[in-house]
């Protein structure tokens, strides 16, 4: 169970952390290349990705070997 559970806590850690460089990117690298309605869109995409990356640790943290937790860990 912990082999698992600490598996899950590194793939939330890439994917948290992958949230973090992209939203930097958007708000620091793409300024002079779009839009204010492109960024805007790039922004909801890159919340989206912070709010699956807490719903992941969430499942992750609280892990219970549960078929169906572990499906909706992998399909956030």
């Amino acid at each position: 169970m912990e082999h698992n559970s600490n598996r899950l806590l590194k793939i939330t850690g890439l994917v948290g952390a992958l949230a973090v460089v992209l939203g930097a990117f958007a708000a620091h690298g793409l300024k002079q290349h779009l839009n204010d309605n492109q960024i805007d869109t790039f922004k909801t995409g890159s919340l989206y990705h912070y709010v699956h990356a807490l719903a992941m640790f969430v499942i992750a943290i609280d892990n219970k070997e549960s078929p169906l937790l572990q499906r909706s860990f992998y399909l956030s």
